[in-house]
């Protein structure tokens, strides 16, 4: 029998053949691969955010500068400039601000460039304005990110006649006009911005200026103000399991919350004197006696409905708990039909109302209009396709714009057709598999989820190599008698474990629902009504006796839902390095503390800045009775990296998630895998504790790990776990299942013991696995994408000094040294200053007096006119690098290093490397440059100076991240390793240990090698010579 393990992991696959018939090890290998993370100074993070807020960021710059395009040739058009050309608005030489043209617009006539400027100001910044469906509930707050103090803002505003005057006159704004770090009291509302435009024309028109029609209005507030809606979510829905062509339902939709009421009261059972036994459909029908007239049915309620006696109780549900309801442990069972119902009747009649409710299908469609979409107009075209009465579309659509659907999130597992149609035989007491058997499907047998439905980034990318792996090994030793794929998976819970986290998910119900109760009662309002997060916020507000641990300062409650984002939720250990977000590790915190702390542990920010601050934080910290355990050590947890290995656990949960989808996709790649004639089964997931286990009973654990426990770093232990993963049967799965709960019981550390090895003697098995092992050729895949940002995106200021160019940099104060102020540059004469360097010198020593105090916050140095100083312009240590709006950005990374041969005089071979960066592709991509970069790296000589490729230089082949490089010194010493980098500044190669990308042989020279050999390397790990290689630049030859 042969049989193929897999292993896999976030990035990583280990495999392994085994034949039990001949009792040996056929092959294995580890194949690793790049997770789409990135590493960052504080750990591991998806590349996708960045990706995702650059892509916002081009979208908003580019839309913006579409919008002025068209403001300025309407202006042109309008007689206001003399032409649309991009510089028209540019301010010149005696225009004034247009701020106080805004103010002074409203007191006299505008001249038509000054009228151009003061409204082209207001259509460039054009205020906030919130996309959520529900405009006319909206806040400010709600948008968390640049709305700090918005309504403080807008408050303000209110003394004066527009908020443009406002900015003018205001002593608060005279001297700053724009936001900065942390502080986003200058944001405006765009809906002020609209008033001003509209005043301003009025005010215009009175004093006769004649480019203030009704049509000019009209025009510039459509090209100004307007803004795209948000993207609805229907098509991101998935199929139905059930019904193809059917998306899932929502969760609110009337059938779904029918279903699934059903589906629990299909699963209840009652405990009475006659013994354990479920509703009767009798009994169910009762239960649904006045259906939809309340929003939830609690155990309380249902037990006077079956007329229940006080000694009969529902199984598993205490005295405590029967207050709850049956079907939803937050929320109520029928909150979408009950919502929908309120609407309706007033506007269409009971009668009417329930018989759409009793048709299903209309209010269905009508929920999925409401619910995945954002845009009104969307909603509306869904209302009327749903066939509702237009009065009820009206009805709905008006609550839509008012809010009273914004709490419809969250989709369901299968369609609103498909609720429907199991509502029959549920109602008849048939349990959901009954009821999918009665329909003829399978409700354990539902089509293969796509790869691309998979929602980790981490879990998707796992899938799809350990599907790629799998046929790569098949075409090599299969066919196999079975598949072994190791999965996360307990090993087996008692009961008693089993109710214990059944009553904490019940206890933390409560306590979330008794904080509702209490919230609503100090708000007087019901708890139905309130925002979940305004629930976390006050629950945490709670947790925290009404204070921000962070700075030890009270928190009043006015400020837990005020809208001015005065405090936040804060992850206590960050989420982009820990990836933990639930309750234990969240706190309320002024949004200041939230700043300063940034990306760090409270442990790294007191220390780092705060040392003075950590007894009393850990004190406060240490006597509040209400913080638990796991939150406490979330709070006071010093070595950080024990954390950051649990961030990488959960994410391997979620590559055993996608190994689920694995066994679905082998299931269906290899039909004859499925089932044996007999019924038995060939694909297993394998439990990793079990695993583990094994490799202990089996003397293994030391080729994996160190005497202390340790990890070793060798990435040729995946290869292990898979060969332990092959030989893990079902008979010794059961054996060990057995021997786990027996040491659980007992409460003794769970090991395998007596469990004698696959063949031969222990010793014997474990120096096969051990030399195996050791054969192993760690796989790694070449990386030349070239998509990504071609450059950082802070651009530095260049500056001539000396007849020699300088790259100038920004830094914050509180970064700074006092080495550092040597670096501060003259100031450029301006003015009527005399003497510069005077200036600087006055700057110097405001600097370093702060510096020397401690960098106290709240007396920031003064600049020589008395200004605080916040950032300094410095000299920079990086040169200049890539050419940027006059300025200059870090490069990228290097994509591919082109590798040069020439003889040198004494006729021996000398090699050249020729560094390429992203940037240079998208140069070439723009018309920039015709070919590849064709300077080698000279050892501490400037670009300039680097040797030109040309024709009496034969190119050899190009090196890639992870190519494999076999390379031979003067010396004759041989190394061998995956490329990782090429030091420009001294052509020094670094070769990382096919076992270890930690093990670098850094700082060899390229120059003066005797050879340099590149290998390609398959996914087996076998190593394949290559030859002479075409140079190629996007995809042609070159030279």
């Amino acid at each position: 029998m042969r049989i193929l393990g897999i292993d896999g992991g976030i990035s990583s696959i280990g495999w392994a053949v085994v034949d039990l018939e001949s009792q040996r090890i056929v092959a294995a290998g580890t194949r690793m691969f790049d997770s789409p993370e990135e590493a960052t100074k504080s750990g591991p993070k998806l590349k996708n955010a960045d990706r995702r807020l650059f892509r916002g960021q081009r979208r908003t710059i580019r839309r913006r500068a579409k919008r002025m395009a068209d403001i300025r040739k309407l202006f042109h058009a309008s007689g206001l400039l003399p032409s649309g050309d991009r510089g028209a608005l540019a301010a010149e030489a005696g225009d004034k601000d247009p701020w106080s043209l805004r103010a002074e617009g409203l007191d006299r006539k505008l001249t038509s460039r000054e009228w151009a400027l003061a409204l082209g100001h207001i259509a460039r910044h054009r205020g906030f304005r919130s996309n959520r469906k529900g405009t006319e509930s909206n806040k400010a707050s709600e948008n968390q990110k640049v709305l700090a103090s918005i309504e403080a803002t807008r408050e303000k505003s209110q003394r004066w006649r527009t908020v443009g005057e406002m900015f003018a006159r205001d002593d608060t704004f005279i001297d700053r006009k724009r936001n900065r770090d942390g502080d986003y009291t200058r944001s405006i509302l765009r809906a002020d911005q609209e008033a001003e435009v509209r005043k301003l024309f009025a005010a215009q028109r009175r004093h006769g200026n004649p480019h203030t029609s009704d049509e000019l209005e009209a025009t510039f507030s459509e090209l100004a103000f307007s803004q795209k809606p948000l993207q609805g979510s229907l098509g991101m829905v998935g199929d139905c399991p059930f019904l193809p062509g059917h998306k899932r339902a929502s969760v609110f939709a009337p059938s779904f919350e029918r279903f699934r009421l059903l589906s629990r009261l299909t699963n209840l059972r009652l405990v009475t004197a006659d013994g354990r036994r479920a509703l009767t459909p009798d009994e169910i029908t009762k239960a649904l006696s006045g259906y939809a007239r309340t929003k939830s049915l609690t155990f309380k309620a249902l037990r006077t409905k079956l007329g229940l006696v006080e000694a009969d109780r529902f199984d598993g549900v205490g005295p405590d708990i029967e207050k709850r309801d049956i079907a939803r442990r937050t929320g109520a069972a029928l909150e979408g039909t009950k919502t929908l119902l309120d609407v309706l009747i007033p506007a269409i009649g009971e009668i009417e109302a329930f018989g759409l409710l009793e048709r299903g299908t209309p209010l269905d469609e009508a929920t999925a209009a409401i619910a995945f979409n954002e845009d009104l107009g969307d909603i509306e075209t869904g209302l009327q396709a749903s066939g509702l009465p237009a009065e009820a579309v009206s009805a709905l659509l008006e609550a839509a714009r008012q809010g009273a659907f914004d709490t419809f999130k969250g989709t369901a597992a299968l369609s609103a057709a498909a609720a429907r149609a199991l509502c029959e035989p549920m109602g008849r007491g048939l349990v959901y598999s009954d009821a999918c058997a009665e329909l003829g499907w399978s409700h354990s047998e539902q089509s293969v989820m796509d790869l691309s439905a998979i929602g980790s980034p981490v879990a998707q990318k796992a899938a799809r190599e350990i599907l790629k792996q799998i046929k790569a090994v098949s075409q090599a030793f299969g066919p196999f008698d079975r598949v072994h794929v190791e999965m996360a998976r307990d090993v087996g819970k008692s009961s008693e474990e089993r109710r214990k986290i059944e009553n904490g998910i019940n206890k933390r119900t409560d306590e979330r629902h008794r904080a509702a109760e209490e919230l609503a009662d100090h708000l007087g309002k019901t708890a139905s009504t309130l925002r979940s997060e305004d629930i976390l916020r006050y629950e945490l507000w709670k947790e925290q006796n009404g204070r921000c641990l962070y700075s030890g300062k009270a928190i009043p409650l006015q400020a837990v839902l005020a809208t001015d984002n005065a405090v936040q939720i804060d992850h206590i250990l960050p989420w982009s390095r820990f990836g933990d977000d639930s309750f234990v590790n969240k706190t309320l915190c002024f949004t200041k503390a939230n700043a300063d702390k940034k990306n760090r542990t409270p442990y790294e920010w007191k220390s780092a800045e705060q040392s003075d601050d950590w007894e009393r934080f850990q004190a406060e910290v240490e006597s509040n009775k209400a913080l638990k355990g796991l939150k406490k050590r979330n709070y006071l947890i010093r070595n950080a990296s024990d954390r950051e290995e649990a961030f990488r656990s959960r994410n391997l949960n979620d590559t055993r998630f996608a190994l689920k989808v694995v066994l679905a996709h082998l299931k269906d790649a290899f039909p004859n895998l499925a089932r044996e004639t007999g019924g038995e089964r060939r694909i297993f997931a394998r439990p990793g504790a079990l695993t583990a286990a094994l490799r202990r009973a089996w003397g293994l654990e030391s080729l994996k790990k160190g005497a202390h426990g340790e990890r070793l770093e060798d990435d040729r232990h995946h290869a292990l776990d898979a060969i332990v993963t092959a030989l893990c049967s079902e008979s010794l799965l059961q054996r060990a299942t057995a021997l786990a709960k027996a040491a659980e019981i007992k409460g003794e550390k769970f090991e395998l013991r007596g469990l004698p090895a696959p063949w031969g003697t222990p010793a014997e098995f474990r120096n096969e696995v051990a030399a195996v092992v050791q054969a192993v050729f760690v796989s790694r895949p070449e990386s030349g994408r070239i998509r990504g940002k071609g450059h950082d995106a802070t651009i530095r200021q260049i500056r001539e000094i000396d007849g020699e160019a300088k790259v100038f940099e920004r830094k914050a104060i509180e970064e700074l040294k006092i080495g550092d102020l040597d670096r501060i540059p003259v100031p450029k004469p301006y003015g009527k200053i005399v003497d510069p360097g005077k200036l600087r010198d006055q700057l110097l020593d405001s600097l370093k007096s702060w510096i020397e105090a401690g960098k106290p916050k709240d007396a920031l140095p003064l600049s020589p006119k008395g200004d605080p100083v916040r950032k300094v312009k410095l000299l920079s240590r990086a040169k200049k690098a890539v050419a940027v709006r006059g300025g200059s950005a870090d490069r990228s990374e290097m994509i591919r290093v082109d590798v040069f041969a020439k003889a040198n005089t004494q006729g021996k071979t000398q090699y050249f490397l020729v560094p390429i960066y992203r940037n240079d592709f998208f140069r070439s991509k723009g018309g920039g440059m015709d070919g590849p970069p064709n300077s080698a790296v000279q050892a501490n000589t400037p670009e300039s100076s680097w040797p030109i490729m040309d024709q009496s230089y034969e190119f050899c082949f190009s090196i890639l991240q992870n190519s494999l490089l076999t390379v031979v010194r003067p010396t004759g010493e041989v190394v061998e390793g995956y490329f990782k980098g090429l030091d420009r500044s001294t052509g020094a190669i670094s070769l990382a240990h096919h076992t270890a990308p930690q093990q670098i042989e850094r700082g060899i020279g390229a120059r003066t090698l005797l050879r340099i050999e590149k290998y390609h390397v398959d996914r087996l790990g076998q190593k394949h010579a290559v030859g002479k290689e075409i140079r190629t630049w996007r995809g042609r030859a070159c030279i």
